[in-house]
């Protein structure tokens, strides 16, 4: 009780965070693929590795991840 994931859909989250960016991988542990939508508030930036831009709605961006892989999202403050 008291205890939330850090991202409330099916795909895990792990952070890694230095002052000004913040790596977030999103791993698909299912065997079908998944396209959630992420809450990317307050980053003006937001990038994947090979630096394409994720489609953004507002406050949310769409990530899809394939049945067993991995995503990571680059985060850069202002």
């Amino acid at each position: 009780s008291g205890v939330s994931p850090a991202h409330p859909g099916r795909l895990l989250l792990r952070k890694r965070v230095t002052p000004a960016v913040e790596a977030w991988l999103f791993t698909n542990p299912l065997p079908v693929a998944v396209t959630e939508q992420v809450h990317v508030a307050g980053w003006a930036k937001v990038l994947d590795l090979c630096g394409e831009v994720p489609t953004r709605h507002g406050d949310q961006v769409e990530l899809t991840v394939a049945p067993g892989d991995v995503q990571t999202l680059m985060l850069q403050k202002a």
